[in-house]
């Protein structure tokens, strides 16, 4: 064999491996959305059925008090949104998996905690998210996850938990923080302002106008949900708050929010709200994987004996009034001094999701650019 053949041969076998090695390498975008609908395609009065909505969301509007969800002209500037009327409920129809941004233009919410906007939030039995609570505040829509209400200068950020001793009917206790918006920010009932979320799975961070106005830390992820209250997904254990500075503000034990997958939404009650420019991105190489191994606690100090009575509230006129609290003042029906703890918690250091697969893809080139190497270095040797 002459050495110019020889030669030839040594490089096809090496632009061979490096192929390999490339091919059992996955790639990842950076991000992927899967949702971005501004509705202005559409035409007033067109049923969210004829959204795009529905490819990722189950919306459902009750008949008790007329509820709907429409497409919407706002008389401010003419611009179409989104319109949700009277016990309304829109939600991902599967949980959202891996990390995820989560944003959408918002209006000031209606009826206070009447309106609300959901994150990591298992269903409760049969329940519809736009049921109240049966806590003190009766009347807030969404029993479980991160609820968050919009109001003029503030939002509320409402930390759902179990507790076992919360009332007759239910078992879900608000942890309720209020907020005031940064850079005088303020949200008014006919201008939008932006909503967005960012959930790796261990944090989440939510922000207003691009403002960071708290940062949440899960931990301790359960294979068990709350039974007495209907959750089977589930659950972290302890979630901790920190405030736009870093401060950590309290500590939630119990949390009732999903430590796998994320169900995003929104509700409302007696109440109408207004979105705009939905849009869900999802990241599945920087997503952090919970320990699904953990032990399963019982909910040892439930009941024996389930309460299966649901919320019957009857229908009334939407509050088309402003709040009756003033921006920024309002007072939370909290029960955060409970089971605060000072210091923060340690994070979970749990490896990726997907870093098994990537390890042994990894591997496989590796071991081919190896052998075919190997192979290449024994041909020369035989020249």
């Amino acid at each position: 064999m002459n050495f110019k053949l020889k030669k030839r041969i040594f490089t096809l076998l090496l632009a061979a491996a490096m192929l390999a090695g490339m091919a059992a390498v996955p790639t990842y975008a950076a991000e992927e959305v899967i949702l971005e609908e501004s509705f202005d395609d559409y035409s007033p009065n067109y049923d969210v059925a004829q959204t795009l909505l529905p490819s990722l969301f189950t919306a459902e509007a009750n008949s008790i008090g007329d509820g709907y969800i429409q497409v919407q002209e706002n008389p401010a500037d003419g611009n179409l949104h989104l319109k949700s009327h009277v016990f309304t409920q829109i939600y991902t129809t599967e949980p959202v998996e891996g990390a995820y941004t989560f944003s959408m233009d918002v209006f000031q919410a209606q009826g206070n905690r009447q309106c609300a906007i959901f994150l990591r939030a298992p269903q409760s039995g049969t329940n519809a998210y736009y049921e109240a609570d049966g806590s003190e505040d009766g009347n807030a829509a969404c029993r479980t996850g991160i609820v968050i209400n919009c109001h003029g200068t503030s939002i509320d950020v409402n930390v759902k938990s179990f507790n076992p001793k919360a009332g007759a009917t239910a078992y879900f206790q608000q942890n309720i923080f209020t907020f005031e918006l940064p850079g005088g920010v303020s949200i008014g009932r006919d201008t939008y302002t932006t909503l967005r979320v960012e959930d790796n799975g261990t944090e989440m961070s939510i922000f207003v106008a691009d403002g960071l106005v708290c940062r949440i830390a899960f931990s301790e992820p359960n294979k068990g949900g709350y039974s007495r209250a209907e959750v089977t997904d589930p659950c972290f254990r302890k979630a901790v708050l920190y405030g736009a500075d870093g401060a950590e503000m309290a500590t939630i034990e119990d949390p009732i929010v999903q430590c796998q997958g994320s169900t995003i939404g929104w509700a409302t009650r007696v109440a109408d709200m207004i979105v705009d420019n939905v849009y869900l991105a999802v990241d599945k190489s920087t997503a952090t994987a919970p320990d699904t191994d953990a032990p399963t606690t019982p909910d040892t100090d439930d009941p024996t004996t389930p309460d299966t009575e649901k919320q019957t509230d009857a229908p009334t006129t939407p509050d088309t009034d402003e709040n009756t609290s003033a921006p920024g003042t309002d007072k939370t029906t909290e029960a955060t001094t409970d089971g605060a703890t000072n210091g923060a918690t340690d994070k979970e250091t749990d490896k990726p999701a997907d870093e098994g697969g990537c390890a042994s893809s990894l591997g496989m080139g590796a071991a081919a650019v190896m052998a075919a190497t190997a192979a290449a270095v024994a041909l020369r040797k035989r020249q």
